[in-house]
């Protein structure tokens, strides 16, 4: 998952949720926020899902937030 993967699959629970979707991140703040969500994502509990998740989910999921991570890490140093 790529982070505009990781953006459309956040958007899709937002328009659900009535909620303001996201955007590529453009600044230091909404990198932030996005920094933020992805980790809130790679805690323990979301990642194994309160360990409903089974082990090769769990790294498979890992991966792909780690991918999403890393490409915001380079919108971060292209913004500074």
């Amino acid at each position: 998952m790529s982070l505009q993967q990781f953006i459309n699959a956040k958007n899709r629970l937002n328009e659900l949720l009535d909620r303001p979707l996201l955007k590529t991140p453009t600044n230091a703040k909404s990198c932030r926020a996005m920094y933020q969500m992805i980790g809130d994502d790679l805690s323990p509990e979301n990642l194994t899902c309160d360990g409903e998740r089974d082990p090769a989910q769990v790294q498979s999921t890992e991966r792909v937030l780690n991918r999403a991570w890393h490409e915001l890490d380079i919108i971060w140093d292209g913004l500074f």
